[in-house]
């Protein structure tokens, strides 16, 4: 039998060496996932941000938007100018829980 020869030592050595390299893999391998899981949450975040900017910047958007402002404002005006007091809803005999 082999007793405590260097060879003996040098695969110990080795083994060590895997273990403690594996764990770093494993390390990395955690700290990627992350990183990839936070690449797409910012991914997401630029994606709706930029849609807010295209839309911000639409000219047919503010066109619409403006329209639907216009609408508004004559709704609560009278023929001369002077702003009305929008009606009370019609009060119907049930009530809401």
């Amino acid at each position: 039998m082999l007793s405590a020869s260097p060879i003996n030592h040098v695969v110990l050595i080795s083994l060590s060496q895997r273990v403690l390299l594996q764990s770093e893999v494993n390390v990395l391998r955690a700290k990627l996932e992350d990183s990839e899981s936070l690449k797409a949450e910012y991914h997401s975040a630029l994606v709706a941000a930029e849609n807010r900017l295209e839309r911000s910047q639409s000219t047919i958007v503010h066109e619409v938007e403006g329209k639907g402002k216009n609408q508004e404002r004559e709704e609560f005006m009278d023929g001369k100018g002077e702003v009305r007091k929008p009606s009370s809803p019609a009060v119907s005999g049930s009530v809401f829980v």
